[in-house]
């Protein structure tokens, strides 16, 4: 079931983001990059949920759904085995047991997951961004598979495309990856503290 509803709200979600940044003209600059005009973005989720299917078709709600599958895959995998790694080769450095491990750690890991993950993301925004009626130059589309939109980056933009933005990001995956592994510490300090 997630898996087929978390595409089609994502797509929404980006499309809402999109239109919030758009109405506040200091954000105007880093969304400027994708040649949307305010009224071909959606005002509201009831909106989006009615203009989409009549707009682009109703698997435009699934539009990017196999790099979001991608992406989150390569999330989970390295964000959890890069902070276990990280807090054992610490503790083996003679790191003790406690926040700062942790927190050096789960920087670690959100080094690692941002870095793995972000062309996945790059590739999701662009498919879901991406309209039926756009194409490229010889008339293809240009953002068709995962593959596809990788190759078309690479080739157009240059393989440093792929991490643009990685410092946004990075506050933002960072942050999360830091807050979620510190309150995983202290819920399995309290677990351990009352139950064992």
């Amino acid at each position: 079931m997630g898996a087929i509803l978390y595409p089609s709200a994502e797509t929404i979600g980006d499309d809402l983001f999109e239109c919030a940044l758009h109405k506040h003209s200091f954000f105007f600059s880093f969304t400027s990059q994708h040649n949307f005009t305010l009224s071909s973005l959606h005002r509201h989720v009831g909106d989006a949920l009615l203009r989409i299917p009549r707009e682009e078709g109703i698997l435009a709600f699934w539009r990017g759904a196999a790099p979001t599958v991608a992406r989150s895959m390569v999330v989970n995998c390295t964000q959890l085995a890069s902070y276990d790694e990280a807090k054992s080769r610490l503790k083996a450095l003679g790191m003790q047991e406690g926040i700062p491990l942790h927190l050096i750690s789960s920087l670690a890991s959100a080094l690692v997951y941002c870095s793995a993950s972000l062309p996945l993301d790059i590739v999701k925004t662009r498919m879901q961004d991406f309209k039926r009626s756009q194409t490229v130059s010889s008339g293809g589309p240009a953002y068709s598979s995962v593959m596809g939109t990788l190759r078309y980056v690479v080739e157009r933009e240059g393989v440093a495309a792929l991490w643009k933005g990685f410092v946004p990001y990075f506050m933002r995956g960072g942050g999360h990856t830091v807050g979620m592994f510190l309150f995983l510490e202290q819920y399995r300090a309290l677990f351990k503290k009352y139950f064992k």
